[in-house]
């Protein structure tokens, strides 16, 4: 006689089975997604900021 979990058993690998790739098809893709984001941080030229400062200083501050 075979239990009614013995039953299940086959289904339940080939169920685990295709979860498992779908769970590594995820973190592929989640990995991939941060790898691009850390490269196009890396290699992106970011402009640096243009802004005209003009301070009038006192004389009194520079000892002679």
């Amino acid at each position: 006689m075979v239990s009614a979990e013995g039953d299940r058993l086959p289904v339940l690998r080939a169920l685990m089975g295709m979860m498992g790739r779908v769970l590594l098809l995820v973190a592929l893709i989640g990995g991939f997604l941060v790898l691009g984001c850390f490269a196009f941080l890396a290699f992106w030229d970011i402009p640096a900021p243009i802004a005209k400062v003009e301070r009038v200083l006192p004389d009194a501050r520079f000892p002679k």
